[in-house]
């Protein structure tokens, strides 16, 4: 009991010396604040002193309305800075190592963008093939029965020119699924080798251009060495086959583009700044833009992703 109350004693006699310091240089700031204001006052008023010229005196001290916290805590004054941008103070009076760090102006990371080269986008564009084969096999029952033969000559002898328009799929696989997956190739070739398209021409232009590839893809994925006919042999029956693959795919493709551009514009944009929660916002892009969803998954991105804006909307300057 005793310990404890003689420790007690001698910290309060500690805080008491430690304050007094404290106080007296508080009291001398705000003693000499106020007579160098009483002081100055009067000679200002008269027209002897102008005020300017005061404060330029050599070995003068500024009048203040106050006491600096940084003289009175004996502290650096870099640490009162924050709360000077807290304030709002204008940024031209900061100092440069005061001043927030600047952003990369949109243009020019615009201007940094360089296309992709033909053997990204190629490799791109067979990843995501490699993609809806494992899903034709994993949900296909007969496509996993065709795989227990030879590969090669099974693979040649499936290899047929059609001879009819429809294949013995439904409408909805010929003209969505198709165009969907269309779309898929023509959005891998626009965001990885065509610039930002500012003009109605330039986009037709970069559309036709994907449409090129497009039908390059289509071709491969019917008849080349990632296809239906090397894997699952579709056309070892040549009944099975039908022009509207080689032909609606790329172009059904590029239409659905173009729609997806125009929902992805005036839709989905208003949804990214509006709605607060961001499972609705993914959802809301991945099911109004399923083309670009598996072009995303194709170039390893999110299937959401957006690069040219995040997810409140705001612009990134990338793409």
């Amino acid at each position: 009991m005793k310990t404890t109350t003689i420790a007690f004693l001698v910290s309060v006699s500690l805080t008491v010396s430690l304050a007094q310091p404290a106080t007296a240089l508080a009291q001398q700031s705000l003693a000499s604040t106020s007579t160098s204001a009483s002081v100055a006052a009067p000679a200002v008023e008269a027209g002897l002193t102008p005020a300017a010229e005061l404060s330029s005196t050599p070995g003068a001290e500024p009048v203040s309305a106050g006491v600096e916290p940084s003289r009175l805590l004996r502290m650096p004054a870099s640490l009162f800075a924050l709360a000077a941008v807290d304030d709002q103070t204008p940024a031209s009076s900061l100092s440069a190592a005061q001043a927030p760090a600047t952003q990369t102006p949109k243009g020019q990371l615009e201007a940094t963008w360089k296309p992709a080269k033909l053997s990204k986008v190629f490799l791109y564009a067979l990843q995501m093939t490699f993609y809806e084969h494992v899903m034709r096999v994993a949900t296909q029952d007969f496509t996993r029965q065709m795989l227990k033969g030879k590969f090669w000559p099974e693979y040649f002898d499936s290899v047929h020119v059609p001879q009819k328009w429809g294949d013995k799929d439904h409408w909805q696989v010929n003209y969505i699924g198709h165009a969907i997956s269309g779309g898929a190739f023509a959005r891998i070739w626009m965001v990885q080798r065509e610039p930002r398209t500012t003009t109605a021409p330039q986009y037709f232009k970069a559309l036709g251009r994907a449409l090129i590839f497009t039908t390059i893809c289509s071709i491969q994925y019917e008849m080349g060495p990632m296809s239906e006919a090397s894997i699952g042999n579709v056309g070892l029956n040549p009944d099975d086959l039908g022009w509207n693959d080689y032909i609606w795919t790329p172009i059904g493709g590029v239409l659905w583009t173009m729609g997806e551009d125009a929902i992805d514009k005036y839709a989905l944009t208003w949804i990214d700044k509006h709605v607060p929660f961001m499972m609705a916002k993914a959802a809301a892009r991945m099911i109004l833009n399923p083309s670009r969803m598996l072009a995303n998954i194709g170039m390893n991105r999110t299937p959401w992703s957006r690069y040219d804006r995040t997810m409140m909307g705001e612009p990134t300057g990338r793409r």
